[in-house]
């Protein structure tokens, strides 16, 4: 499996590496990041070092978020089959980034970087985006990225959290059509 190396204007995208379990902790330990997410927050390293290992290792289309100028992991970005779609090329993106680096647009670079490459490199013909109702700051980079809503699914996603009742909370639901991003995206090159 080809596993990519990109860089936008701030961000380089790159493979997990082993080394990486406390750039992962450092971020997924906040309660803002995982629950948001869809996720429990990691309480140890070795939580850490079990998603990194289980989940991101070896995985071609899972990134590190790291911005350029100090090298630092700030995130988390990745593409997958879309799981609520059937047809073939239909591709989900997923990202999270620590709390520290919010509303500093790495969000959106990271993301519009992986629209064009899901389109341009990996055969998507429909790209997903979801998230939570109450997560504004999804909706906000989804939207940016020029991404379509297509509605809510209503209780379609399951949250276990320690010591607490199944949440089952609703998704909004966005995307994206190869022509729609050959109209928005005509003019980007992908890095």
């Amino acid at each position: 499996m080809q596993m990519y190396r990109l860089e936008t204007e701030r961000l380089i995208l790159r493979p997990w590496c082993p080394d990486d379990v406390e750039a992962l902790f450092d971020y997924a330990c906040s309660p803002l990041v995982g629950p948001a997410a869809g996720w429990v927050p990691h309480h140890t390293l070795e939580d850490s070092r079990s998603v990194l290992e289980g989940v991101f290792l070896n995985n071609a289309f899972a990134w590190a978020v790291m911005r350029a100028s100090d090298q630092v992991v700030i995130g988390s970005a990745s593409l997958r089959k879309d799981e609520k779609r059937t047809a073939s090329h239909a591709v989900a993106l997923g990202y999270s980034l620590g709390p520290k680096y919010w509303g500093q647009g790495y969000g959106t670079e990271a993301a519009r970087c992986l629209v064009v490459h899901a389109f341009r490199r990996c055969e998507a013909e429909t790209l997903a985006c979801y998230h939570y109702p109450d997560n504004e700051r999804s909706r906000r980079v989804i939207l940016k990225c020029g991404f379509t809503y297509e509605g809510r699914l209503r209780n379609c996603a399951e949250l276990q959290l320690p010591g607490q009742p199944p949440l089952v909370r609703d998704e909004c639901c966005y995307s994206m059509t190869r022509t729609e991003f050959e109209k928005i995206y005509a003019g980007v090159k992908e890095q």
